[in-house]
């Protein structure tokens, strides 16, 4: 893959990124000032309707101006208005969790389609079998030794011991470079 190819995939990552993050901050903010009555977000309500349906005398919010006021006329108690309360929370967090769910979907579609678009399908097929960190490190390609130099020194050790030998690390190594 071309240097350029990857600092566009890795630019259109981070943009689908920021793109993702501002949607979630505005549906976030959405549900919330749909919960203190400020925009109307039917999701609460419907929810509610379909609730107080199943169990007619229990009565939930829609918004939180709906808890305080069941609170003044005597429908709630203070239990039963701090359950509203944490109904309403409850309720926001449901609605951030579905578009976190769906806005992740969104983001990996697009950031799938640009690889296809502008790498190959090998490249994307590799990119889809491989998680996140070790994309990152596919497309920066700086691969480090130090990993498989602590590995094969511990194997040495305890091939050093089985068989009994005075063979040094680095005479190891050249004698068996062709097998590591």
């Amino acid at each position: 893959m071309k240097k350029e190819d990857r600092s566009f995939i890795r630019w259109v990552s981070l943009s689908c990124k920021i793109f993702t993050a501002a949607l979630a901050i505005g549906v976030v903010c959405y549900a919330a000032m749909g919960v203190l009555g400020l925009v109307n977000n039917p999701v609460p309500y419907y929810f509610s309707e379909w609730i107080n349906w199943m169990q007619p005398k229990l009565k939930l919010p829609v918004t939180y101006h709906d808890s305080s006021l069941y609170l003044d006329n005597g429908t709630y108690s203070i239990g039963d208005y701090i359950l509203s309360v944490g109904y309403l929370f409850v309720i926001i967090m449901a609605q951030s969790y579905v578009a976190a769910y769906f806005l992740g979907r969104l983001n990996h579609t697009l950031i799938s389609k640009v690889i296809m678009y502008k790498a190959t399908k090998e490249f994307h097929q590799k990119y889809s079998g491989i998680k996140a960190a070790h994309f990152e490190r596919l497309l920066s390609e700086n691969l480090t030794e130090t990993g498989l130099e602590d590995v094969s020194r511990k194997h040495w050790e305890k091939w050093r011991e089985h068989y009994k030998s005075n063979m040094s690390y680095d005479e190891w190594k050249q004698k068996f470079k062709k097998v590591l």
